[in-house]
């Protein structure tokens, strides 16, 4: 048997378009920040795009093509 799970909340986070790298330290302080807000521990389960323009890559996944 599994367990349920509640999602309530999300944060941005930040994308370095030269590198395409996430910027980790604003992932942390956004962490600690919520942690504090919320008087207890989070997670990051996962990571959606969110963005007018994405990448013919991040599109291609999508649909499955390559």
């Amino acid at each position: 048997k599994g367990r349920t799970v509640e999602i309530f909340n999300s944060f941005e986070l930040l994308l370095d378009p030269t590198t395409q790298t996430l910027d980790r330290s604003f992932l942390e302080k956004k962490q600690e920040l919520y942690k504090k807000m919320l008087n207890s521990r989070i997670r990051v389960l996962h990571q959606y795009l969110a963005a007018k323009f994405n990448t013919a890559y991040e599109r291609n996944t999508r649909r499955g093509g390559r």
